[in-house]
């Protein structure tokens, strides 16, 4: 007998490449078989998709963009969307990205995708696992976050990676 999943979720995935969103797509689906994935290739898609309904359980975002970026669609989202985790995943590692990131409360992690990294985006929705500290994943949010607004207890802060080598 199968057994019914009362916790589906939706993923918001938003990146310009379709190769990426399909990886991301792979690699949520492979854990969670009974998730719904969500795609749009441009900020302003991802917003057409939450005004027509689409309530997502969490935001996985890519900063370069044509159109609005990352970063202002996080923004946008998150007044949409108040209390809804958002992670920017993206190649763009540079300090500003990652203090634009820290300062709205959002989750920040590089690419490549891989499962272990979207394992560790997704782990924000289990609010009983305790993901242990390292390289590249996420720690509490900052008290930064509180003061930009974030009303979640769920927001992701960045950690900085190790230098590789």
């Amino acid at each position: 007998m199968e057994k019914a999943n009362h916790d589906v979720r939706t993923i918001l995935v938003v990146d310009d490449s379709r190769v990426a969103r399909l990886l991301v797509r792979k690699f949520i689906l492979e854990s969670h078989p009974g998730w719904i994935v969500e795609e749009a290739s441009t900020g302003e898609e991802a917003l057409e998709k939450v005004r027509a309904g689409v309530q997502p359980s969490l935001f996985i975002i890519d900063v370069n963009m044509p159109g609005m970026g990352g970063i202002a669609a996080a923004e946008r989202l998150r007044n949409a969307c108040p209390g809804t985790p958002i992670s920017l995943l993206t190649v763009n590692v540079h300090n500003a990205t990652r203090c634009s990131a820290n300062e709205l409360g959002i989750g920040f992690m590089e690419k490549p995708i891989t499962g272990e990294r979207i394992a560790r985006i997704l782990s924000v929705l289990n609010k009983d696992a305790v993901v242990p500290a390292k390289a590249g994943t996420y720690t509490e949010p900052p008290e930064s976050a509180a003061q930009h607004g974030s009303q979640s207890s769920t927001a992701l802060a960045p950690v900085t990676t190790e230098p590789s080598g």
